[in-house]
């Protein structure tokens, strides 16, 4: 072949690579602008956490001074989000709208944050297209965009500490993966629904002996709640934040949420809301929920499993559904980390596992049509809600368990 042939050749190839910059940069664009249309739709639709909770705590923050109201016991919220609305009282615009802007700005650090982690899973196998999918289908995933822009929710936030704390741990940064999911403590008590992957993780075959990470998380929560309590409020408050959460609503054992109970309990009213049937029961489901988990951990530290990435994204989903499902208290929104990571585990298993994301993201679904239309949407009963999200945690548990025997075998092969 002659040097014009090769010049030809390189100068084609080089065009080729243009091009493909080209089709990412319209691609990325694209959904980009549709993303912020749809959510510029939502932006002024007014929900009854808005008007109860959120407006009611931005102006009692804002008469109380702003920042100098951040010590003051205004909500049973954290400190770090009280924090953030002390600081939208400054900015002259719409507080619904500032506050909305906050979710949907952490909209985009997911799903810039899931094509990341996604990256660095396939790692040779990964390729730009699937990145920008990943951006793509996070971005319009009806839960993500309902949850910012209609409903003003903050979720997107504690979900992306999650997955930045993920891509870390895969990295096995255990420091920044500790950091990371320490400031998502911080935001929301949801956290926790992922916590046992990282607990059955470091009791793997290698990794017990690092298992004082754990202890980042509780410094962690204190450090981000340091500005209210410069401001005056208790490190007590900070810590117990979280405890009066949990017995805030527990009257319901349910609340619009696709768990075990309204399998067989009615709810009282069309929002789905299950009374308590019994004074025992949440502790009853506490204990079992516990016990699922102590029996797997036993299992991984018998057997000394030896815990890959993939089986960190599947152990993630794994522990999410079973946690929501069976926990007494569960809400509508508490599968919103499901939604994200079932797309991620789609994405590393192929085809066959389509079936997660459609049906967690369904019944995830279902629970934000019923809230935001006050129950007048409710056109399935959510019995049958449950029992589908039943049948997908039935499979993923069944395929959890033979990842689990399959890393087990390949351990014991290497001794």
């Amino acid at each position: 072949m002659s040097k014009e042939d090769n010049s030809k050749e390189e100068l084609n190839v080089k065009k080729l690579k243009i091009s493909q910059k080209e089709i990412l940069f319209i691609g990325f664009s694209v959904i980009t602008i549709i993303s912020i249309i749809i959510r510029i739709y939502g932006i002024n639709f007014i929900t009854n956490d808005m008007k109860i909770f959120l407006l009611r705590w931005f102006y009692n923050i804002k008469g109380a001074g702003g920042l100098s109201g951040i010590g003051l016991d205004i909500s049973n919220y954290n400190a770090p989000y009280i924090t953030i609305l002390a600081l939208l009282t400054y900015i002259p615009i719409n507080p619904v709208v500032s506050i909305k802007v906050i979710s949907i700005v952490f909209d985009y650090i997911l799903a810039f944050s899931s094509a990341k982690l996604v990256k660095e899973l396939l790692k040779d196998r990964y390729n730009k297209y699937i990145g920008l999918s990943v951006y793509g289908i996070i971005l319009l995933l009806p839960t993500v965009v309902i949850n910012s822009s209609f409903w003003g929710q903050c979720d997107s936030i504690y979900v992306s500490f999650i997955i930045i704390s993920l891509i870390y741990l895969v990295k096995e940064r255990y420091f920044k993966s500790f950091i990371f999911l320490g400031i998502s403590f911080a935001f929301k008590l949801q956290f926790v629904f992922v916590l046992p992957v990282y607990v059955l993780y470091f009791l793997s075959k290698t990794k017990l002996k690092n298992i004082y990470y754990f202890f980042i998380l509780p410094i962690m929560n204190f450090i981000m709640c340091l500005p209210a309590v410069i401001f005056g409020k208790s490190i007590w408050n900070c810590i117990s934040v979280y405890i009066s959460q949990a017995g805030e609503y527990s009257k319901f054992v349910s609340m619009n949420f696709p768990g075990v109970y309204n399998i067989f309990c009615d709810p009282i009213n069309k929002l789905n809301e299950i009374l308590t049937p019994y004074e025992y029961l949440p502790k009853i489901m506490i204990i079992i929920t516990g016990l699922i988990f102590l029996g797997v951990a036993i299992y991984v530290i018998a057997r000394k499993v030896n815990f890959d990435s993939k089986l960190i994204i599947e152990g993630a989903l794994w522990s999410i559904m079973i946690a929501t499902f069976f926990l007494p208290y569960m809400h509508d929104r508490y599968m919103f980390a499901a939604d994200i990571i079932s797309v991620i585990y789609f994405i590393l298993n192929g085809r066959k596992k389509i079936y997660v994301p459609i049906g967690v993201n369904l019944c995830s679904l279902y629970t934000y049509v019923v809230y935001l239309s006050i129950g007048e949407l409710n056109f399935i009963n959510i019995r049958y809600v449950g029992i589908i999200n039943f049948a997908i945690i039935i499979l993923l548990n069944i395929s959890f368990l033979i990842n689990l025997k399959k890393r087990t075998q390949k351990s014991l092969k290497e001794e």
